[in-house]
């Protein structure tokens, strides 16, 4: 008969399911083996050398006050390690050239297995045949390669490991305790992998009493070997981020053909959102966004796929973004909000699967040169009224200043527009309209012809069209001759433009394509029109 230390080592070493099935929790390797390493063997040879058959060489309570304390000692050994000491196992380092094994503290070893008979043994008996694999354990996830710095597509993980650390006295009974009923959840559910503990975590749906966790990534490394890599440490508070990142991998998994698990463009929405988790100094919702809007470019550029839209709530992740202070953001959400009901949305035209598709060109500025001619162009055929170039998202047309002077980041725009795209415009109500910088006279003489709506002069409405000719003009670099013909055309419709030199100093593709952006118009008539007379007005 087993006694019943020994069943309860059994437990922890190996699960055997209802149905009768196998499964090895990770901490124990498979089934107390690492490879050649028998964890038994090496546990009974250290505690022997220790208190069985003590061995008067080898100073056991300096090494045990060494283990416990930090306090210094001659003592260490050579033996084998394994996962649980990835810094010493495998030689100094860790290649050719060094012969000689680095020494490690036996009461470590001793210690470490008797926590992982507490950790392992238990649980999977009444979980039954609910938990499979290495969910046998508690605390324990699928691995999620991302998040710390060796992280790679190739990586080959047995699992994770999240400990649990707290700040109170504990006694062992408890502590076993806690251990048994170890768990993570996310909406209701246990988490599966790294990346729902961290969202599990940081949303308070762990258990009572812990204050942080460490994650550890048991890791291929040296050969077939696996190694407990420490992968970073998670503060058990909440995170308004968080509720976010649930929304995000919900769209994620809803579209999971345009984001393939095994994808590196995945991975990096993925890496993205595990910074914002865990806290990391400069990492933010505008990097899940960007890394999202980059997947979505690819998608839309390399397949026939069509792009979602309208899926998260806009005005949460704009805010999250920080509307108000980047520039970039604001103009990408301006873009990505055009939309006019015969000629469509701005996702029609991102996507190749789609008969308007358009954005096309070397540069920003003349991709969105493409779109606006494109939408011109089935404006005209569908015989709109209006200049086809409304946004739910208007901008102060001082963001269009610092777009055309060159003073913003384009690759940026670029793979926010895309993400973008997927939030929920026709329930957008607006944001603050921040003036980031004075409104360029020569953007908004131009701009005027190119406003979805009507201008009220002398309580008349005048429909001012885009013209053609001035985007050609400005596609060939002369901008005096198209601001010549945008102010003709307002004065021939009774407004008053500034009498202000319009001969140079921009960048004509910039401007060009400025002309796209959804803007704020009365700044448009503030800087561009004469007020004499104070009754212009636009509706």
């Amino acid at each position: 008969d087993l006694t019943d230390e020994a069943v309860e080592w059994l437990d922890a070493a190996i699960g055997v399911a209802a149905d009768g099935s196998r499964s090895f929790p990770p901490v124990l390797g498979t089934g107390g083996n690492e490879g050649r390493l028998d964890y038994t063997n090496n546990f009974m040879s250290r505690l022997a050398s220790l208190l069985i058959a003590p061995d008067k060489k080898l100073p056991a309570r300096e090494l045990l006050g060494n283990c416990l304390l930090g306090q210094p000692t001659k003592g260490l050994q050579s033996f084998s390690a394994g996962q649980y000491d990835p810094g010493r196992a495998g030689g100094a380092n860790q290649g050719p050239g060094v012969a000689h094994e680095t020494p490690v503290n036996p009461w470590d070893l001793i210690f470490t297995l008797e926590g992982a008979v507490a950790w392992a043994s238990g649980l999977y008996r009444r979980q039954g045949v609910s938990y499979r694999s290495i969910l046998c354990s508690p605390f324990t996830v699928y691995p999620t390669s991302v998040g710390y710095g060796s992280a790679s597509e190739g990586d080959e993980a047995r699992a994770e490991l999240w400990t649990p650390l707290w700040h109170r006295p504990v006694q062992y009974p408890e502590l076993r305790a806690l251990l048994r009923e170890g768990r993570a959840s996310v909406h209701g559910r246990a988490a599966r992998n790294g990346l729902e503990f961290a969202e599990a975590a940081c949303s308070l749906g762990t258990d009572r009493g812990i204050k942080r966790f460490v994650r550890y990534n048991l890791l291929k490394r040296r050969g077939d070997s696996f190694v407990a890599v420490p992968t970073g440490t998670f503060e058990r508070e909440y995170r308004s981020e968080a509720d976010l990142i649930r929304e995000m991998r919900s769209f994620l998994e809803r579209y999971s053909r345009l984001f393939p698990a095994k994808d590196g463009s995945r991975r990096q929405i993925e890496a993205a959102m595990m910074n914002v988790l865990a806290g990391k100094d400069g990492a933010s919702i505008r990097d899940i966004m960007a890394a999202l809007g980059r997947r979505l470019r690819r998608v839309g550029m390399t397949t026939e796929n069509r792009l979602p839209a309208q899926e998260l709530p806009a005005r949460l992740w704009l805010e999250a973004c920080e509307f108000a202070r980047c520039v970039e953001v604001r103009i990408a959400a301006a873009l990505a909000s055009l939309f006019t009901r015969d000629v469509g949305s701005m996702a029609d035209h991102l996507s190749r699967g789609h008969n308007r598709f358009a954005w096309e060109g070397t540069t920003l500025p003349a991709r969105l040169l493409s779109v606006l001619q494109r939408r011109l162009q089935i404006g005209i055929a569908e015989e709109t009224e209006v200049n086809p170039l409304r946004g739910r998202c208007e901008i102060h047309a001082g963001d269009a200043t610092l777009f055309i002077e060159g003073s913003v980041d384009d690759d940026l725009i670029e793979e926010l527009t895309f993400a973008f795209v997927t939030l929920k415009w026709g329930e957008f109500e607006g944001m603050d309209k921040p003036i980031a910088a004075e409104v360029s006279p020569i953007h908004a003489v131009l701009k005027l012809l190119f406003l979805p709506g009507r201008i009220d002069v002398d309580g008349e409405g005048k429909r001012l069209t885009g013209d053609a000719r001035v985007l050609s003009l400005l596609r060939a670099g002369d901008i005096a001759a198209a601001c010549d013909i945008a102010v003709h055309r307002l004065r021939v419709a009774g407004l008053r433009p500034l009498r202000v030199n319009y001969s140079g100093g921009e960048n004509a593709e910039r401007l060009a394509g400025s002309l796209l952006i959804p803007v704020w118009p009365r700044a448009l008539l503030t800087a561009g029109i004469r007020h004499e007379k104070e009754n212009e007005a636009y509706a």
